[in-house]
């Protein structure tokens, strides 16, 4: 597959006077936007080979540029890009407002200017504003909108280029751009860059540019389907890259000077969409703003302010943010396991169905208790099948649950098998899982092993931190019987769970039959308390009345 480096070679001894501006130029020159060129002065244009030059000499190339500055080399060398003129720049960025923000303007001829709009580098600034469009106008957009008007001189056509933030700001600043500029507004190239939040701008901005407008998305794009903008025609470019490293602009692929483009994006992406899509629309506005700033909080108290210093830090930076976050408000901390949810069930949870349960679930307190003494019965019946039983039938649900998924997303497709390959894949893995581990029984006994080990350990760690709060609340001698239930419980929960996760095989029935002795106990404690609870309130209603009549 040829890339954007065959292209320069094709095209790169014509000037824009030889051929005119092609769409592979908006690729190249969406990447030329990421070249850092703060201390380079243009009081008068200057051709872009010898602003390399100057770079070279001063610092050298830099920018969000990963391994590709071969390809800015090579470009400053050809006749085509080398002999652009850069006529302004400006970079922006400020912390304090969440601001990443640079442009490059190019005179392509006397004729035709070229305004692209850099993405996202590798400040936590910069993705922290790649967030927020989500939920305000950023200050990027907003000084988009600025640059792109101070651009429009009367004598030049403006084309308009960007790359993920930098195709959203495109699509922004041209959207919002005063009417007496349109005339001049010769195109919008938006590469795999988020559209604009229907909650934040009125969509109906659009609807005067859409006409000279064109998206451009890699087969596995992610930045490209958020808040996609329908309206404006897209075209799907192959790539020489996997996954989400597709979004590299220079891995796109050229055929005879054009993109070269397929028919559809990758059924993973379109699956990793699907649930983006539900998870956005089921967290509002106030929700999203809590998320993207304890978020990044989270990476400000820990000193990382680029994601060179996450990659630096491997895998202990990925468990600090995790600690930080599951420390945060309760409130993100729910807006956070929203997005694993919304995988498994394949739909985002409902929050007023979710607390009507709740309700319902806390009006009745006995049945989990009841559900205990009736889990005893059964491990004392079968205490040496009720593990492998269990863990099969959980498992069984779950293919279940995944294959009707599977089902009504390929008749809302029209049985499109391409399209929902991803899902399938699951499936038929998910069901060669399953029918490995009921051939092989030690595995089925490992899995349920760890799967009821850790359950136990984290439920131990619940009741301590009940018990811990439960302390703060009363007073020592208050409410004693709680307590010492708390503390019991926590400790059997300890061994139970400790001695699960390391027993040999061949202890597994005194095992189950000495949990089904715990629930049993438990449960029955804890129905004895909820109907001391109930006497006692009961009892306080009748002297209350009493003491009315009298």
């Amino acid at each position: 597959m040829d890339t954007l480096s065959d292209y320069l070679k094709w095209y790169g001894e014509f000037s824009f006077e030889d051929k005119p501006f092609t769409e592979v130029d908006n690729f190249v020159l969406s990447k030329l936007a990421y070249v850092i060129v703060a201390d380079i002065r243009v009081d008068v244009p200057k051709c872009f080979r010898r602003v390399i030059d100057e770079l070279e000499v001063k610092s050298g190339i830099q920018g969000s540029l990963g391994d590709y500055v071969p390809l800015i080399e090579e470009a400053a060398s050809t006749k085509r890009f080398g002999e652009i003129r850069l006529v302004n720049h400006e970079d922006v960025y400020n912390t304090s407002l969440s601001a990443q923000f640079a442009a490059l303007t190019f005179d392509l001829t006397d004729e035709v200017r070229v305004v692209a709009f850099r993405g996202t580098d590798d400040t936590l600034a910069g993705w922290k504003e790649d967030f927020m469009i989500s939920f305000t106008e950023t200050e990027a957009q907003k000084r988009a909108l600025e640059y792109l008007q101070s651009s429009f001189d009367g004598v030049h056509k403006v084309y308009v280029v960007g790359h993920s933030k930098g195709a959203n700001l495109a699509l922004y600043a041209s959207a919002h751009l005063d009417d007496k500029y349109q005339d001049q507004l010769a195109w919008i190239y938006m590469n795999d860059g988020p559209g604009l939040c229907p909650e934040v701008c009125d969509k109906s901005c659009v609807d005067k540019i859409k006409h000279k407008s064109t998206r451009y998305t890699p087969e596995y794009s992610v930045f490209g389907k958020l808040f996609e903008e329908t309206d404006i025609p897209v075209k799907i470019v192959r790539s020489n890259a996997e996954g989400m490293l597709q979004h590299e602009i220079a891995t796109w692929g050229v055929a005879h000077g054009r993109p070269d483009e397929v028919d559809t994006n990758s059924p993973g992406s379109i699956f990793i969409n699907q649930i983006l899509d539900q998870w956005i629309e089921s967290v509002n506005n106030e929700r999203r703003i809590s998320f993207v700033n304890d978020v990044f909080s989270a990476f400000e108290n820990n000193g990382m302010k680029t994601t060179r210093q996450i990659q630096e830090r491997g895998p202990f930076a990925v468990e600090q943010i995790l600690i930080e976050i599951l420390n945060l408000d309760r409130s993100t901390v729910r807006t956070f396991m929203k997005l694993p949810v919304t995988a498994a069930l394949d739909r985002a949870p409902d929050p007023l169905k979710a607390k009507k349960i709740k309700k319902n679930f806390m009006e009745y307190t006995w049945i989990p208790y009841m559900v205990m003494i009736m889990a005893s019965a059964v491990l004392f019946c079968i205490p040496e099948y009720f593990l492998q039983v269990g863990i099969s039938l959980v498992l069984f649900a779950l293919i279940v649950f995944e294959i009707g998924v599977t089902i009504r997303h390929l008749k809302e497709s029209h049985w499109n098998l391409q399209e929902e390959s991803a899902r399938v894949y699951v499936c038929i893995v998910m069901i060669g899982i399953y029918a490995m581990l009921l051939v092989k029984e030690d595995a089925l006994f490992f899995i349920g092993s760890v799967a009821i080990g850790v359950s136990f350990l984290a439920w131990a760690y619940r009741n301590a931190i009940v018990f811990k709060n439960l302390c703060e609340e009363t007073e020592k001698k208050e409410r004693r019987a709680e307590k010492v239930k708390l503390v019991t419980e926590v400790v059997m929960l300890v061994i139970l769970g400790a001695f699960i996760l390391f027993a040999p095989k061949d202890t597994l029935k005194w095992y189950m039959i000495f949990l089904g002795i715990v629930f049993l106990v438990d449960g029955i404690v804890n129905l004895l308390m909820i109907c001391h609870k109930a006497y006692k309130d009961y009892d306080r209603i009748r002297k209350r009345e009493n003491n009315n009549k009298v």
